[in-house]
């Protein structure tokens, strides 16, 4: 207990304590502060084959530029 009380009485400790929680917090929060997809402006990217597959592809019927790691599609 004395050595947490010692860690916490420097101010760039409680500085860093604070900035770790605020970033978990929005961690925690980011679907409540993500805006959601808007039909009438849909995202550039697509997902046009399996996300977990990390090599890109070469032009096809469905992405007619290739793929970026991920299977993403940019239109």
């Amino acid at each position: 207990m004395r050595n947490l009380r010692r860690f916490l009485s420097r101010r760039q400790n409680l500085l860093a304590c604070a900035i770790v929680g605020f970033y978990i917090l929005v961690a925690i929060f980011t679907p409540q502060l993500a805006l959601p997809d808007d039909a009438d402006h849909p995202s550039p990217f697509k997902i046009v084959g399996k996300s977990y597959d990390q090599i890109p592809h070469p032009p096809s019927a469905e992405a007619p530029l290739g793929t970026a790691p991920g299977q993403l599609d940019i239109h």
